[in-house]
């Protein structure tokens, strides 16, 4: 037998403090408490009048009013040291007391969320003060975290305050925690892991959700005895110890105090809210742990809008519109539950003291105490079988739960828990999920659910149980999370995760090579941007800047590999893209032969990778399998055009018809070349094939001859009459796949190019174009007589004379009203 610690947990000194608070506004009825806030010092409220009512704490005498010009406060926060105080309205203003002490005349120095964030119109839905209270976080209704520099405006005869966005999200936010350099931020739909020194964000688990949840850090050791003979006020001796204001600072008005040095980065955790009443723990490198399931004694599921550490952030307080729950998180317990105080506005913090603010201008403070008893526990005997350690609780090859004989000391409760509930839900050893599999129901493990199982037999063998385990459901989401069904997985994963090339822990320090820090660098960033709005490419140039191309290139390669073995999808694309946002084009024609040869295959990996469906969709030439039009789409056009530019400068033409051969939206790059160097041979044939109508009308005023329209409506005869295009490579006349007439093949479309370094070439019009400068192409089908013959008419390289004489040729090819009659007018009417 051995003596084990329990804790019970009580409500003492309950007091009505209602009558105390409404004094000062006994002479009116319109002024109404809107919210507050408790420090070490202070009971603060903010009202509908835009005024802070400031009550001393241990006596709640009213001290002072501090008028605003925010009007009806909604939010407010006060600093761990009690000096600084934040609030903020429902219109996106934000106020904040520099300094509440003293008996200088109190300012508030006022800004608002503004268009810098993207919050304009937003409202602040919570504060979080930083390290030395120098520092305010500011979360918003728009998925934005905004930083005021406190330290800046310290001492200065300032009116007015800014805020820099730090961070943005696509949810509301909802609470943000601080421990160290790291900032706990939880929204609506997900919680992020910020290292603030380094700029480098996680996401905590991968299962979203949709609703108000919030997230702090926990102290997952239990207390020390110095501790607790702090946290309830008495020393050793029985004397009354007394807690400094900055103690009860630290432990106050829902901001989490800070851990001392004493306590190792392993006894932090992180406990993000989850739906139906769970909490998943994660450790400070946002990796869940375990997913906890807590209810209130009833069905009821509790809402953890907002979680609050108490008794030196080893407990966690939630509450409702109605009651307050106090959780002991790591043993995974409701330890405490009150309500009977009204309409639940806000719960502030204290050391062990809790102020209730409740509706119609109610305040009840209630004090935490805890007493820790002693209890016998039975302990196991070990017995040696064959010279090995074995337990009497492990009997058949199967683990009985030594908790299931010891549940709540043999109270009431441990009558209620099953031996299928305690194997299903908390099993330990090789065979746990075997066996939570068997209780569980199998659910048709293999082709048909067996009749029998024999336990002892078919788990006692090694090799049985390795063969089992292959058949049996795995789970491919976090160990911890839900699975889809709303069930939860209680204990980790039986095979490790693979080993990763270098620690991703957002707090470790750097015990690698120089290059591997720099991937390391370079995937945060890119897990960053994964979370945040924000635009990274600042980050990404820092880093590439100091290396040379070739450097820069095996860097990407060790950054590919790293989000493999961390299973992101497409990682060859996302390494590409990372690099070609970097990439200035003008690079291209300065690097060495390798670093361009690794651009040209990477663009046209890139770009056949996402453009497949639309490339398959075009035809191609029978003999030489070069496609015979351009597509309609391509990413990082730039870089693409680039490279034909470079190669064709040099004479590389195979380099060029390389690329077209596998990109075909650079044909038009081509058909720039070809009409550039008047090369009439293939000009006109480029030129029909492309379907550009910038390209047809630039082409018409700088190089056409009456003799190059001819060729034009020539080639149009041909292509109509055989339903064929003539290849651009081989120059073999090509039937069009599909069937589709010719006529009806679609003109490059101007608007779906995705790549933010497109140069839309297709049917670009200039505003006011006079003689010379065509502008017919809005709007028109490129492969029709009408539209060819406007653009050679309003070229000026053919009199309408000449033009009408030359279709006299074409007349009986010419379907009925494939021209309109304003053609005819333009070509009398020209001079």
């Amino acid at each position: 037998m051995i003596m084990d610690a329990l804790k019970h947990y009580g409500l003492s000194q309950r007091t009505d403090l209602s009558q105390a608070i409404n004094l000062p506004l006994r002479n009116t009825r319109r002024i109404k408490f809107t919210c507050c806030d408790a420090s070490s010092k202070y009971i603060i409220f903010g009202a509908n009048s835009g005024s802070l009512y400031v009550y001393d704490r241990l006596t709640v005498n009213f001290l002072s009013i501090i008028p605003s010009q925010l009007g009806a406060i909604s939010q407010i926060c006060i600093a761990r040291n009690g000096r600084q105080i934040a609030v903020a309205n429902q219109r996106g203003a934000i106020g904040v007391v520099l300094e509440l002490d003293g008996s200088a005349t109190k300012e508030v120095l006022l800004t608002e969320l503004g268009d810098g964030s993207g919050s304009k119109g937003a409202v602040v839905t919570c504060f979080c003060w930083g390290d030395e209270d120098r520092e305010l976080y500011v979360g918003d209704s728009k998925g934005t975290v905004s930083l005021l520099q406190l330290s800046m405006f310290m001492g200065r005869n300032i009116l007015n305050i800014t805020l820099n966005p730090v961070l943005l999200l696509d949810q509301q936010i909802v609470q943000i925690d601080r421990f160290m350099q790291l900032l706990l931020v939880s929204t609506h739909s997900k919680c992020v892991l910020c290292n603030t020194e380094r700029e480098e964000f996680k996401q905590i688990g991968n299962r979203p959700r949709d609703g108000p949840y919030g997230a702090a850090f926990i102290l997952a050791t239990p207390p020390t005895p110095s501790e607790e003979t702090i946290s309830n006020g008495t020393s050793d001796d029985g004397g009354a110890t007394a807690t400094t204001d900055e103690d009860n600072d630290n432990r106050s008005s829902g901001q989490s105090s800070q851990p001392s040095p004493t306590h190792s980065l392993g006894d932090v955790r992180i406990f993000c809210a989850r739906p139906g009443s769970r909490l998943w723990e994660a450790d400070l490198d946002g990796n869940v742990l375990r997913t906890h399931q807590l209810r209130a004694g009833n069905p009821n599921v509790i809402g953890f809008k907002r979680l609050q550490t108490v008794s030196g952030r080893r407990l966690l307080l939630v509450h409702d519109d109605r009651e307050v729950f106090l959780i002991d998180p790591i043993a995974s317990r409701i330890v405490l539950g009150f309500g009977d105080v009204g309409e639940i506005e806000r719960v502030a913090v204290v050391g062990e003291e809790l102020y209730v603010f409740a509706g119609e201008q109610k305040l009840f403070a209630v004090k935490l105490e805890m007493e820790q008893r002693e209890v016998r526990t039975k302990v196991a005997v070990e017995k040696q079988v064959n010279g090995k350690k074995s337990s009497p609780l492990r009997e058949n090859g199967v683990y009985i739960l030594d908790h299931l004989f010891n549940n709540n000391n043999g109270g009431k409760d441990a009558a209620d828990v099953t031996l299928k509930e305690a194997l299903a839900s908390v099993v330990r050893g090789k065979y746990g999920r075997n066996i939570r599999q068997m209780f569980l129901g199998y659910d048709q493990i293999g082709p048909e659910r067996p009749k029998t199982l024999n336990v002892s037999k078919m788990y006692n063998n090694e090799e049985n149980y390795n063969n089992m385990a292959r058949v049996l459901p795995t789970d491919e989401a976090s160990p911890a999370e839900e699975d889809e069904d709303g069930e939860e997985e209680v204990v980790p994963k039986r095979n490790p995760p693979p080993r990763k090339m270098f620690s991703m822990s957002l707090l470790s320090d750097y015990q690698v090579s120089e290059d591997d820090k720099t991937v390391r660098n370079l995937y945060l960033v890119y897990r960053s941007s994964t979370i945040s709005n924000l635009s990274f490419a600042d980050r990404y140039a820092k880093i590439f800047d100091t290396y040379d191309t070739n450097t820069i290139v095996a860097l990407l390669q060790k950054l590919e590999a790293v989000m493999e073995e961390n299973n992101e999808d497409q990682s060859r694309l996302k390494v590409i893209r990372i690099y070609f946002d970097y990439l200035k084009v003008e690079l291209i024609w300065e690097i060495d032969h390798d670093s361009r040869s690794y651009i040209k295959q990477s663009f046209i990996e890139y770009n056949q990778t996402l453009l497949d469906g639309e490339l398959n969709a075009l035809s191609k030439c029978e003999a030489c399998g070069h496609y015979l039009r351009p597509n309609a789409t391509c990413h990082f056009t730039e870089i693409g055009t680039t490279l034909v530019q470079y190669f064709w400068s040099r004479q590389e033409y195979s380099q060029c018809f390389e690329l077209v051969q596998q990109i075909p939206y650079l044909w038009l790059t081509i058909a720039r070349f070809y009409v550039q160097d008047r090369r009439e041979d293939k000009a006109i044939q480029c030129l029909w094939n492309a379907g550009d109508c910038e390209l047809l009308e630039r082409a018409a005023t700088e190089m056409f001859t009456p003799a190059h329209w001819r060729q034009l409506l020539d080639l149009m005869l041909t292509c109509y009459n055989s339903n064929s295009l003539m290849c651009l490579n081989c120059d073999k006349l090509c039937t069009l796949d599909g069937g589709n007439p010719m006529w009806q093949l679609q003109p490059r479309s101007t608007d779906n190019n995705p790549s933010k370094n497109s140069n839309n070439n297709c049917a670009m019009t200039q505003p006011g174009s006079t003689k010379g400068s065509v502008s017919v192409s809005k709007g028109v089908n490129f492969y029709s007589w009408n539209y060819v013959l406007n653009v050679a008419v309003e070229s000026g390289t053919i009199s309408g004379k000449a033009l009408l004489a030359l279709l006299r040729g074409y007349d009986e090819y010419i379907p009925k009203g494939a021209i309109e009659p304003g053609f005819y007018l333009k070509c009398l009417l020209d001079g």
